[in-house]
């Protein structure tokens, strides 16, 4: 195994040194997958990014024994505080840092971001939701709604929205620590808030007005009450029932959300076969569901012609699933169609629907290879809150400071999808303590978002909310390594004790 690791290490440095010094290699690759043809320098310099950070990673392997050593020491440190002090020291240090990252950096209102401000000042302004002279659906209402509530009381800035992410940004640690704590162990939990204070991409979304920032805490305060209540649902029902209330909300902000409500269920099943428990647990949320998002759906009715919670889901399926696809956002179809003519939003949102399905179900192989492709777009990178300044240094062929930035977070983002994959690998599927039914919805989650993806288009962004789910199996491989490295010790210690004594 040792070997194996080693040799993986020093691959991934050559590759580094390759990108570094013979890029333009690399270039012909990169065309095969990208099926449109079309390879911008942003690209082009994320491409080099994302393989120069392999030597981060490659080092992690080639000093893996030095590295759990210091661990250790953190190890202890985590676990001997307090639990008030531990929550203190992880919420002030995140806060100081997403702060930090709102004073030093500039706010990002490019593309959606732009979108939310503008569609939130309209809210706020005339008292619906507007895209210009009309009523619109276009974009699930939660998070302009938000804005435009805290524009109506603050002034509308979007340094407003910008501060509020400070506290919706440490929400998603907290209540991910609260959830890993109880489904595995205090040190897991600890370890997983951690990484989440400290990861990159969570941090320097304070600095975009992005619906991810209300999106988390609503899924993850839902988890939180599923994990905490399902065992005993005639006792916690309208717990329960109010977990399918959250659950609503963060669909009508982000509505890749409406089809999570099967999951906890699915969950349960997995862990304990309990088919009236699981069947309970869905109607309940269901229920509670319905509450925020049925009467959206009505108003819809009146708004834009259509019972719908959004009308662009067509167009994200249409962009992921034609021969142009270019994996990412595609230009073409934003041409082909006036996606920002509200008049035009439930039209424009049929034909499209109806047009990726067609290719769908016509080039099957070819959706397949796509699909494997979006997927490598949806987890190659982790830079979206620099997307602007790396492109001002690509179109200019210019370093910047947002590059080393950048490049750290691309290093940290693939550090914890491999501590991720081999917390999966070694300790959940070996380890049946760990496959409870709040083990399977956090992997479950992981996996109906890669799904989501699959079919329709994925880029870093779009992994946000996986985040709290890969840091948890990442700690559940730190932690499972460091008793694995003290039982090791132990066990030498008795053996050379054992060989004293004869």
């Amino acid at each position: 195994m040792n070997k194996i690791r080693i040799s993986f290490g020093a691959i991934l440095i050559a590759s580094a040194l390759f990108a570094l010094f013979r890029f333009e290699q690399l270039q012909s690759i990169f065309f095969v997958l990208s099926p449109d043809g079309s390879v911008t320098p942003y690209m082009w310099l994320l491409l080099r990014m994302m393989v120069l950070s392999f030597s981060v990673v490659g080092a992690l392997l080639l000093f893996w024994e030095p590295l759990f050593k210091l661990l250790e020491q953190l190890d202890i440190i985590l676990n001997r505080q307090t639990l008030t002090q531990f929550l203190l020291v992880m919420i002030g240090s995140g806060f100081l840092l997403r702060l930090l990252s709102l004073v030093l950096l500039p706010l990002s209102l490019w593309g959606d971001y732009g979108c939310y401000d503008d569609l939130a000042r309209q809210w706020f302004e005339k008292g619906d939701y507007y895209n210009g002279e009309l009523l619109t659906a276009y974009w699930p209402p939660g998070y302009p709604y938000f804005l435009s509530r805290l524009y109506l009381i603050f002034g509308d800035s979007p340094t407003v929205g910008a501060i509020a992410n400070l506290f919706l940004g440490m929400m998603i640690p907290l209540l991910t620590y609260f959830i890993v704590r109880k489904i595995w162990t205090e040190s897991i939990a600890r370890w997983t808030m951690l990484i989440i204070v400290l990861f990159p991409s969570q941090v320097f979304f304070t600095n975009l007005l992005a619906s991810e920032m209300i999106f988390m805490p609503l899924l993850l305060g839902m988890i939180l009450i599923v994990v905490t209540f399902n065992e005993n649902i005639k006792q916690h029902h309208l717990y329960l029932f109010a977990a399918g209330i959250l659950l609503g909300l963060a669909t009508l902000t982000r509505s890749i959300g409406k089809f999570y409500i099967f999951l906890p269920s699915l969950s349960v099943l997995l862990c304990s076969k309990k088919y009236l428990r699981s069947g309970i647990l869905l109607l309940l949320l269901t229920i509670g569901f319905s509450l925020p998002v049925v009467p959206w759906m009505i108003r819809n009715i009146d708004a834009v012609g259509e019972a719908t919670i959004n009308t662009n889901s067509g167009v994200n399926l249409y962009m992921g699933n034609q021969p142009s696809s270019g994996m990412g956002y595609n230009a073409p179809v934003g041409s082909e169609f006036d996606v920002n003519d509200p008049a035009l939003e439930v039209w424009i949102d049929s034909v499209t629907w109806a047009r990726g399905i067609d290719y769908i179900v016509a080039e099957p192989m070819a959706f397949v290879k796509r699909g494997i492709l979006k997927l490598g777009f949806f987890y190659a990178t982790d830079v979206d809150a620099f997307e602007v300044g790396i492109k001002k240094a690509a179109d200019a062929d210019q370093f910047n400071y947002f590059l080393p930035l950048a490049f750290i977070a691309q290093s940290y983002w693939f550090i914890i999808c491999l501590l991720a994959l081999l917390g999966f690998l070694f300790h959940f599927v070996r380890d049946a303590q760990f496959r409870n039914s709040g083990g399977w919805l956090l992997l479950l989650t992981i996996i109906y978002w890669s799904s989501i993806h699959f079919v329709f288009y994925g880029n870093g962004r779009y992994h946000f909310p996986i985040v709290p789910m890969l840091s948890a199996f990442a700690a559940l491989f730190i932690v499972g390594r460091l008793k694995c490295q003290r039982e090791c010790a132990i066990g030498k210690d008795k053996s050379i004790s054992g060989q004293r004594d004869q």
